[in-house]
């Protein structure tokens, strides 16, 4: 579909190996509503192996070097007859008010925000490639793409179209390390998917992780048998790549400022402060007793 507008940053510099775009939020320029836990920074997860979003965010990996970041805004679908020229290449909803921009890790913007258009659901497609042959001395200096079109609700969940790493990464996963970075990326990977997949009421299997990450129903498998999915809860029978699953986010790792609404926590409102230090204390141990218990759960312009 036609390109709409667009805008490149050809020295993004980001912090914390993460690339970060955030919507523009005012007032009368509100998100749609998705489920609370697609906050940014509600779940407790590492960065992924690919690009993820959530509900006004989308992070991708970076590593702590130049990189050349490039947004385009269609009208919708655009071409996908490039995907071999790019290393890795996902698919994810992003609920958006409408204007994003590149954005550092606490820091700040980077450049002139991007309208998208209306307020609602946008399906992004990620694409990084490395910017010159081999590694510099802290890593890949890669080339992004970020296409974002408006699409309708319920939307579909996250898609990899194209990957050149392992799931997981290189070491086995019989190994189970806690701290492997790899693992912790596949179950943030995971994490995405089943977010979303809530947010369109899709069943979930093996075979459909594997699907939508490119790989193996037994990888998935090995990801969430892991030490480093210690936030997921899984319910089902793992034998079967077909059979249905009910996999949830354990309440350790989602931040306390959530609170239980259905199947997922949700944001919970601060509670307007007492007046006095002795109102505040009294106010703290009435507000730990009576918490509610969270189940465990298994114009080519810049504008």
């Amino acid at each position: 579909m036609p390109l709409v507008r667009e805008a490149e940053v050809d020295d993004y510099w980001p912090m914390y190996g993460a690339l970060y775009v955030k919507d523009v939020r005012e007032p009368d320029r509100a998100g749609p509503p998705v489920g609370e836990l697609l906050a940014e920074g509600v779940v407790r997860t590492s960065l992924g192996s690919m690009a993820r979003a959530g509900d006004g965010w989308l992070m991708d990996v970076a590593n702590d070097c130049e990189h050349v970041v490039r947004i385009e805004v269609h009208d919708g679908p655009p071409p996908a007859d490039d995907l071999s020229r790019w290393d890795a290449v996902i698919e994810t909803p992003y609920a958006s008010s409408g204007v994003a921009g590149l954005n550092v890790v606490s820091g700040g913007p980077v450049g002139e925000p991007v309208v998208l258009g209306r307020p609602g659901l946008y399906r992004a497609r990620c694409a990084r490639r490395p910017r010159f042959p081999g590694s510099g001395p802290i890593g890949v200096a890669y080339r992004y793409r970020l296409q974002f079109w408006p699409v309708d609700a319920p939307p579909e969940p996250p898609q990899v179209l194209r990957r050149r790493d392992v799931v997981g990464g290189d070491r086995p996963g019989a190994v189970r390390d806690p701290n492997d970075t790899g693992y912790h990326a596949a179950v943030a990977d995971v994490v995405a998917l089943l977010l979303w997949a809530a947010e369109a009421t899709t069943p979930v299997t093996l075979s459909w992780l594997a699907d939508r990450l490119l790989t193996s129903a037994a990888t998935i498998r090995t990801v969430l048998e892991h030490p480093a999915a210690g936030l997921l809860v899984v319910a089902g029978d793992l034998d079967d790549a077909e059979a249905p699953l009910t996999i949830t986010i354990h309440e350790d790792s989602i931040f306390p400022n959530a609170r239980p609404r259905g199947g997922f926590p949700t944001r919970a409102a601060p509670a307007p402060a007492p007046a006095s230090a002795a109102a505040r204390r009294a106010a703290t141990k009435a507000t730990a007793a009576g918490r509610p218990k969270i189940a465990r759960q298994h114009r080519r312009k810049s504008q």
